[in-house]
């Protein structure tokens, strides 16, 4: 950290991955007055060598992206804002042990007792060698899932149980990766299986669970169930072509419960159109 004329603080901070989400920090990062962009990690070998600027659709910023971790560790950044498609924790654990702090929309953070136990202490231990932190935010899971629940529960005089309802139209999105490979829009009915809901219900789960902790309500497990629909003719979306009979529409609901019963869940309907 370097600290300006004004007694500021300017933080160096390199954003780890540029797709839909990493760019939209990425650009934030860049117009934001006391940070510092010192670095871009791009998981895809194409985008190495291109300017941070042109893949957020920004002017030349002179941070050229690069597919080699070791380049990024060498930066000494203050801080990595790691938002990545699939989570990887020796990423994480490097980051962490070469004294960056981590900034993450990783659901996998968002409650430290749902990880696994050997992935907890190995999360830490390179927290301790790196003096460093780890910090899990987001929209959802994150404040939709857990700080907006916990602050209108007190307006309740009796809570029985909790549902937070999220609709999404995705038809906008052009990330073919995240509608198609992981959420399995435009595949056939019979490829949506326990897979996709065990992705979901590992993202939320923790929340449920974090909120239930706070609540003095704990959860006994967290279970996820869901439905689709399929379209009846071609459909053009941001991120490709739906073939009719393939999934165009999707329910999901993890539940949080507690003796046999839901106390808490999550209900959101995902939407091509």
């Amino acid at each position: 950290m370097t600290v300006r004329t004004d007694g500021r603080p300017q933080l160096r901070v390199v954003q780890w991955a540029s797709g839909n989400i990493g760019s939209r920090a990425l650009r934030a990062v860049l117009e934001h007055p006391d940070l510092t962009p010192a670095g871009l990690y791009a998981h895809t070998p194409d985008k190495a060598g291109r300017d941070a600027g042109e893949l957020c659709g920004l002017g030349p910023t002179g941070v050229i992206a690069t597919h080699d971790i070791d380049e990024i560790v060498a930066l000494g950044a203050d801080c990595v804002l790691y938002m990545p498609r699939a989570c990887g924790m020796d990423e994480v654990c490097r980051l962490l042990a070469s004294g960056a702090n981590v900034v993450t929309t990783r659901g996998e953070f968002h409650r430290a007792a749902s990880l696994d136990p050997a992935v907890r202490e190995r999360i830490e231990a390179a927290c301790e060698s790196g003096k460093s932190s780890i910090h899990s935010t987001g929209s959802s899971p994150g404040f939709i899932t857990e700080a907006l629940p916990l602050a209108l529960s007190p307006i309740q005089r009796r809570l029985d149980g909790l549902t937070i309802e999220e609709f999404a139209d995705l038809s906008r999105r052009d990330s073919p990766g995240l509608l198609f490979d992981v959420m399995g829009f435009g595949k056939p009915p019979a490829e949506y299986n326990e897979r996709r809901l065990s992705v979901v219900r590992d993202s939320f789960g923790p929340s449920l669970h974090m909120v239930a902790d706070t609540l003095s309500i704990p959860l006994d497990s967290v279970e996820a169930e869901g439905e689709v629909a399929t379209a009846r003719r071609p459909v053009h979306i941001a991120a490709g072509t739906l073939r009719p009979g393939t999934v165009a529409a999707q329910r999901i609901t993890v539940s949080g419960l507690r003796d046999g019963r839901p106390s808490a869940h999550r209900g959101p309907a995902r939407l091509s159109r």
